[in-house]
């Protein structure tokens, strides 16, 4: 089965969005402060799959991003259904910011994950920012070692940023750098 990796057009609108985001969580990073670094370790917990709601208000408005030359939204596709997807804006601060990658769980290690984020890394250099922010979870652990893989560093964290939600009260966001 051909994946394409390509922007979005008018012409993928009517396709199917089939990305499952789901993750097992069984280790969670522990953040120090050490010589004003941020560094960690990752502790086991105790096994749980963390799914992500499916709501109309959290979905991505994916036309918003067609003509917007601020915007980014980069697909991968099969014949049928957009089984991942990176969507990036120009933040205030002169980097890109990565506000959603996803791809579904059947086509994970793969190097789609990889191939979307490289699409916006070219889309952020062809704009002349200087670099690309991301904000994902302490207990992602598998995203956090891809984008350390990556490139990014871990610029700050967050304890509070969720305690308003009760799925996600525990949880710390984490903010990612790559800076070009």
């Amino acid at each position: 089965m051909a994946i394409i990796i390509k922007q979005l057009s008018e012409s993928d609108l009517g396709l199917h969005v089939h990305i499952r985001n789901e993750f097992i969580v069984d280790s969670v990073f522990q953040l120090t402060i050490q010589d004003n670094l941020i560094r960690y370790e990752i502790i086991p917990v105790p096994a749980y799959t963390k799914r992500y709601p499916e709501e109309p208000e959290d979905r991505l408005h994916m036309a918003d991003y067609m003509n917007d030359p601020d915007k980014l939204l980069v697909i991968a596709r099969t014949e049928q259904a957009i089984i991942g997807l990176a969507a990036a804006s120009t933040n205030w601060n002169r980097l890109a910011l990565l506000e959603e990658l996803s791809v579904d769980t059947d086509y994970r290690r793969h190097g789609l994950g990889r191939s979307l984020l490289d699409r916006v890394k070219e889309w952020a250099k062809a704009r002349g920012l200087a670099g690309i922010t991301l904000e994902t979870q302490h207990n992602n652990v598998q995203a956090c070692k891809f984008y350390e893989r990556y490139g990014f560093k871990i610029g700050g964290f967050d304890r509070y940023v969720y305690k308003t939600f009760e799925s996600s009260k525990d949880e710390i966001a984490l903010y990612w750098y790559l800076m070009f």
